[in-house]
C-alpha cells in the first residue's frame, strides 16, 4: 500500500538541511510512497515587506494578510523560496515540482475580514 508523508519545513531550512534527510526521502520514494513538502518563509516575506515599505500587521501574533502582503507572498514564497527548494530537491536526486495554493485552484478560502464585511 502506498503511504503519504507530509513534511512542514521553514523556508530557510533548506539552506542548512542535513544531507541525511535527502537520503531518507529518496528511500521513502524508492518504496513507491508519496512525499509532500510544505514550506514556510516568514522571514523572507517580512524582508520583502520591509523593502517595499509595507507595514506589517499582526493580530494576536498572527500576520494579517493584506492585499499587499498577499502579493508579496505570491512573489516571495511561490517564486523565490519555492524555486530554491525545488532546485535543492532536484539537485539531491528527488523529483520535485512546485505548486502554490492558486495552482489548479487547489486551495480555497476566505479571510475573516471579508466574512466580517459581508455580514454588515
Amino acid at each position: 500500500m502506498t503511504k503519504r508523508k507530509l513534511i512542514k519545513l521553514g523556508g530557510s531550512v533548506f539552506e542548512q538541511l542535513d544531507p541525511r534527510y535527502y537520503e531518507e526521502w529518496s528511500q521513502w520514494l524508492a518504496e513507491k510512497n508519496e512525499l509532500i513538502i510544505l514550506h514556510g518563509g516568514g522571514p523572507a516575506l517580512s524582508a520583502y515587506c520591509r523593502d517595499m515599505n509595507i507595514k506589517a500587521e499582526f493580530n494576536n501574533g498572527i500576520r494579517v494578510t493584506t492585499e499587499q502582503v498577499l502579493l508579496g507572498a505570491e512573489r516571495v514564497l511561490g517564486g523565490e523560496v519555492q524555486s530554491k527548494i525545488v532546485y535543492a530537491l532536484n539537485e539531491n536526486g528527488l523529483p520535485a515540482i512546485g505548486l502554490t495554493g492558486i495552482d489548479g485552484a487547489s486551495i480555497r478560502g476566505s479571510s475573516n475580514r471579508r466574512s466580517e464585511q459581508s455580514e454588515k
